[in-house]
């Protein structure tokens, strides 16, 4: 066995009554300081923060010994850091990336640390991350590939004793007894549909998974009403694509093409996201057929680009404030920990339609 090496400080950290001599206060008033309290007089407190910065004073520093008093009193530490539950393929993807981007914002404003764990369902059910087991964050935003891995993994946070009832925030996917950051699908779904319809379609495919997200039966409410607004039943307009779409996209022409002979008169497709709005071009050009002179296609979320010869991007879609999210959902989180929000919440955020080049009214059959 490999012998533990240990190293030896050189100095004894600066703490809290350290700085309180050197301020002339009492110790409790520079722990005030150093938390943003009101209890404190501002003239006070940047005293106090200035003369902690000369002394590099280090609060991680003092963490261990400051938790076994605040324990002893039955008072609860803050560790100023946040769990993100986030699919691995993050960094693959313009749409992870915008919302990442959001939250990096907002932790790094705060002062809080992000600590990344993968929502991989495999090793979710194998074990917690050892961040939560320790009760090393003050809550977790999470988002959810489906409704079961989300019910799973809220379960298992509300079972570490470490964790309990301390704040979880959903982004996208709203999940039960957890507060929650999304968009309108209702509206975007019923903005989507209503352009194709304004252009005159009747005849329209769209991409819908089977698993009970929250988004796609918002989307469904929103098609009704598209098709409410044109005086039109769903079922004479709509059929269902259904596939696998969430990071692999082999085999999908094949998808596309089953659907297509299924339905040959179609003339336009609602792609479930930007994402698979690409490879289901691609799978329509493989059958000769062209987008947007024999098929209209629109995408959701205004993330991945539908590039021309010019590389200009074509692809109308529903725009989603994706940055927004990722922020939003950080300061629900840190409102809900420092408790100015008592109870879970839901925040909306609007979309927007960007009409582009992958839509026109539907071909005329001779």
């Amino acid at each position: 066995m490999m012998p533990l090496t240990v190293v030896e400080q050189s100095e004894k950290p600066v703490s809290v009554k350290d700085i309180a001599a050197r301020c002339g206060v009492h110790p409790s008033t520079v722990q005030r300081a150093l938390q943003g309290s009101n209890l404190v007089r501002p003239k006070t407190a940047a005293h106090v923060r200035k003369v902690a910065e000369e002394l590099g004073y280090n609060a991680a520093a003092n963490d261990a010994a400051r938790r076994l008093v605040y324990n002893r009193y039955g008072k609860t530490v803050l560790n100023q850091a946040i769990a993100l539950y986030f699919p691995s393929d993050f960094a693959l993807r313009p749409y992870w990336n915008r919302i990442f981007q959001g939250i990096c914002e907002v932790v790094n404003e705060a002062d809080y640390d992000l600590i990344t764990i993968s929502n991989d369902s495999a090793k979710i059910s194998r074990h917690m991350s050892n961040c939560i087991v320790r009760g090393a964050v003050d809550g977790v935003c999470l988002f959810a590939a489906n409704a079961d891995d989300a019910s799973g993994l809220l379960g298992r946070l509300r079972q570490e004793p470490a964790f309990g009832a301390k704040p979880v925030v959903s982004m996208i996917q709203i999940v039960p007894n957890t507060s929650g950051v999304t968009t309108d699908d209702i509206q975007g779904a019923r903005l989507s549909l209503g352009h194709l319809l304004q252009l005159g379609h009747r005849h329209i495919l769209h991409m819908q998974s089977d698993d009970g997200l929250y988004s796609v039966q918002q989307r469904l409410a929103g098609y009704r009403m598209a098709c409410r607004d044109h005086g039109v039943e769903p079922e004479t307009v709509l059929r269902k694509i259904i596939g696998s779409w969430q990071s692999d996209c082999s085999g999908w022409d094949n998808v596309i093409a089953a659907a297509m002979r299924a339905h040959p008169e179609t003339t336009a497709i609602l792609a479930a996201n930007d994402f698979m709005a690409i490879p289901t071009v691609h799978g329509l050009r493989t059958m000769g057929l062209s987008v947007p002179e024999d098929i209209s296609i629109v995408g959701y979320d205004d993330s991945d680009e539908l590039l021309n010869a010019e590389r200009v991007n074509i692809l109308t879609t529903v725009r989603l404030p994706l940055e927004d999210v990722g922020r939003e959902a950080v300061r629900l989180a840190l409102d809900r920990i420092k408790g100015s929000v008592k109870n879970d919440r839901t925040t909306l955020l609007p979309v927007t339609l960007v009409e582009r080049g992958s839509t026109a009214p539907p071909r005329v059959l001779a």
